[in-house]
């Protein structure tokens, strides 16, 4: 036993005459965690994460991604494996990234304006930046 308490060690636990005894559960809440700060680590990490814009295609850019995407709409059902890079939007912030995707080509669907690719993938056209061809 430490030598400092050994005055006290033999009296009695104090019982207030005017306060209730805290109950255990009142007791366990003092030692909880601060709750004040739960979600800050999750709230840092999507504040600092950082997203790209969607700028307008220059006009050259624009011509030849509108030439590949009529190429690749005469072609549908061949088979044609490609390279599309597209936009996606970031559902909790304004920007988005760029994505590269590859696959290969089945068909256009003109009721969405979606490119579908044989393994169900579909990518919107007004998201698309890039076509690439692969060479056989």
């Amino acid at each position: 036993m430490r030598e400092e308490y050994a005055d006290i060690i033999t009296h009695p636990h104090h019982i207030s005459l005017v306060h209730f005894p805290m109950s255990s559960w009142s007791r366990a809440a003092q030692f909880s965690e601060f709750k004040a700060l739960d979600g800050l680590d999750d709230q840092m990490i999507e504040t600092a994460r950082t997203t790209d814009d969607l700028t307008e295609l220059d006009p050259d850019k624009a011509y030849k991604l509108n030439m590949d995407l009529a190429r690749l709409i005469e072609l549908e059902y061949s088979d044609v494996r490609v390279s599309v890079v597209y936009f996606v939007r970031d559902p909790k912030k304004s920007g988005g990234k760029f994505v590269r995707y590859n696959g290969v080509f089945k068909y256009f669907r003109i009721d969405t304006l979606k490119l579908v690719f044989m393994d169900g993938n579909e990518i919107p056209a007004g998201d698309i930046t890039e076509i690439e061809f692969a060479q056989n």
